[in-house]
């Protein structure tokens, strides 16, 4: 259920939370799980816009700048995902922030390894 994936995430999470400001997240899927789970571990969200979504502004990133956070998404299959959060959080701001985590939330999540692009996952 929708209450578990959450309850799931914070699980995952809240042993990390004091390294780390914010939570991002990109589509639509990730963005009911993320605002959820910043709420209730008090974070600020970052929410990356599809690269075929369109905004007013032009802008793909919406949050403020932070100097540290958490990508948040839900089931890593090919870390296209990941990869494309990572380089559209490098142009947010004046200086980048630093990824802290990689949190694949979902309990499918299965793959067997502790670290993606240098960078400790949380599963």
């Amino acid at each position: 259920s929708y209450k578990d994936t959450v309850n799931r995430a914070i699980s995952l999470l809240e042993p990390f939370k004091s390294q780390f400001e914010s939570i991002v997240c990109c589509g639509n899927s990730g963005v009911g799980v993320a605002l959820n789970v910043a709420a209730q571990l008090d974070k600020f969200s970052i929410i990356i816009r599809k690269k075929d979504d369109q905004s007013k502004n032009g802008r793909r990133t919406e949050g403020r700048q932070v100097s540290s956070y958490v990508i948040l998404d839900d089931f890593g299959e090919s870390f296209a995902t990941v990869k494309y959060m990572l380089n559209e959080m490098k142009k947010v701001g004046t200086k980048p922030a630093t990824c802290r985590y990689i949190c694949f939330y979902s309990k499918y999540h299965t793959l067997p390894f502790d670290q993606l692009y240098g960078i400790t996952v949380l599963r």
